[in-house]
């Protein structure tokens, strides 16, 4: 198996590097324990060789990625509202925004708390923080969160997070379970969807509410999506700035008439949500 799986990705490999055209196949980046040196090496060369093809569209707030949005499809056999894929759009377009050029420290706090507080603790752990480096300026949640922004951003020397996006082979993929999903990590990699050191943050309030939900008898709609950013190239560390996919996985509220954030995987060391269980 280990020898077919490293000849699959040496193939895939080689064909893609015969054409500069990016193909719609997003997969065949996950690392196993039972992999050679050699065969991580392939992988990673794949992986840089795939994100590097893309086109890019600046994430900045206008048309231009408003109708990159409004293109993503969305895909399988779950039916959703149109109020339901509105909301969809406009969570990725706010949160895409939130984060770049056209952003603020307020209105990523905004973002932040668009499902309100879920983890009390959470936030009172960040105020007490802040507070003990002299970095707030209020008591609110929104207060709270303006100032840990900004104190995460000035430590990366960052003045936003998102400079590029690119959704090429991305779609909202749709689906209504009656039982828990599989961890988002396991999933993705059995799907050989995960680059190399990946990492996964989970919102544990809402977890809980997905799990009560379930257990009650009530099926659950939930939606994958998966997109590429560059970070900003004026403040990326070495020559050239580095792309990373994010993967989000939402529930539907449908008390709240929401999505809200379910698991998010996303890569080490790259730019990622500061605040993922607030």
């Amino acid at each position: 198996m280990k020898t077919l799986y490293f000849t699959l990705i040496a193939a895939w490999f080689a064909a893609s590097s015969v054409s500069a055209e990016p193909k719609a196949q997003y997969g065949g980046y996950s690392m196993y324990p039972s992999m050679t040196m050699d065969s991580v090496q392939v992988v990673l060369q794949v992986f840089h060789d795939y994100v590097n093809s893309l086109e890019m569209i600046n994430v900045e707030a206008g048309d231009e990625l408003q109708q990159a949005i409004a293109a993503i499809p969305v895909a399988g056999d779950t039916p959703i509202t149109p109020a339901q894929e509105a909301d969809l759009r406009t969570w990725l377009y706010d949160l895409l925004v939130a984060f770049s050029v056209s952003s603020s420290d307020s209105l990523s706090a905004a973002f932040y708390l668009r499902e309100g507080v879920n983890n009390p603790e959470a936030i009172e752990k960040l105020k007490n923080q802040l507070a003990s480096k002299g970095l707030l300026k209020g008591e609110t949640p929104f207060d709270i969160l303006k100032a840990g922004h900004r104190k995460r951003l000035d430590e990366r020397e960052y003045d936003y997070y998102f400079g590029k996006v690119s959704f090429f082979d991305s779609a909202f993929e749709v689906s209504e379970r009656k039982t828990e999903p599989s961890p988002y990590m396991g999933s993705l990699m059995e799907r050989g969807m995960i680059p190399p050191a990946a990492a996964s943050t989970s919102s544990s309030k809402m977890k809980s509410e997905v799990q009560e939900h379930l257990q009650a008898g009530k099926p659950q709609t939930f939606v994958e999506v998966m997109f590429i950013v560059e970070e900003p190239e004026e403040f990326a560390p070495f020559e050239g700035a580095a792309r990373t996919p994010f993967f989000f996985r939402m529930a539907w509220d449908p008390d709240k008439a929401m999505w809200r954030q379910v698991e998010i995987v996303y890569c080490i060391g790259k730019p990622y949500f500061l605040f993922s269980d607030i």
